[in-house]
């Protein structure tokens, strides 16, 4: 699974895993790969190749910098595919082949979530068996395309992600909303409302100056305006002046 920059560049594998893991040393299958409502984190379906192919496909997730490489569901005998996350981005939903032709839709907690009436908690550090939790929506072995959708009245949520280049050695600033949310590069990813404007502005340090934007916002003004009606990114370009 595989990031780049909306103009080509910093092309960035997510999914390989640490260092001297399974995952980076032998080859993997890793196959649709679908963000979290915020971006911070995405799942995809996984078929290891160790010690030689083919191994089930299982549900992993990823951070969005390629660490905490997690498989959600080890369960061998079956095939777990196609995570999707609740728009909440509390739950997975995913398809389940039972090896006999049929398959069925499960759902499980996401990483990083809490279910109350599971009482279980993931995250993407510990090595979880979310298997083990994971409900089954369908039993009549004839389900497939797992796609959550929202509830009728509904407010969907789209994220925005913002991120800080430098031009320059010690160059550098802070890009901030004027809403709750963003402070990057502290906290540079956020949702909100669909509708919702926000006024992001870019600050350099000392001895630092802003170049532009470049994304969603376009210009040289050090304050734009993005409009929550899709996943957006803004990237914000500070240079040295002395």
């Amino acid at each position: 699974i595989v990031t780049v920059d909306i103009d080509g560049s910093n092309e960035t594998i997510l999914s390989a895993g640490a260092a001297n893991s399974d995952r980076a040393n032998y080859l993997e299958e890793d196959r649709a790969p679908a963000w979290s409502p915020d971006g911070s984190q995405l799942v995809f379906m996984s078929q290891d190749q160790v010690p030689s192919c083919c191994g089930p496909w299982q549900i992993w997730s990823v951070n969005r910098d390629g660490s905490g490489a997690t498989n959600l569901t080890s369960d061998t005998s079956v095939n777990d595919m196609f995570p999707t996350w609740s728009p909440d981005g509390t739950q997975n939903l995913f398809q389940r082949a039972n090896g006999i032709g049929g398959s069925d839709l499960y759902t499980m907690p996401a990483p990083g979530s809490t279910t109350t009436a599971a009482t279980t908690t993931l995250t993407t550090t510990a090595v979880t068996l979310a298997a083990s939790a994971a409900t089954a929506l369908t039993s009549n072995g004839n389900a497939s395309d797992s796609d959550w959708q929202r509830l009728n009245g509904a407010i969907q949520q789209f994220p925005l992600n913002v991120s800080v280049m430098t031009s320059g050695k010690s160059a550098g600033g802070t890009v901030t909303s004027d809403i709750a949310g963003i402070r990057c590069g502290r906290d540079c990813a956020e949702s909100y409302p669909a509708g919702t404007v926000v006024q992001l502005t870019a600050t350099p340090k000392k001895g630092s100056s802003f170049a532009g934007w470049t994304g969603a916002c376009n210009d040289i003004s050090p304050v734009c305006e993005v409009t929550a009606n899709d996943a957006q990114w803004v990237s914000a370009t500070f240079t040295r002046t002395r």
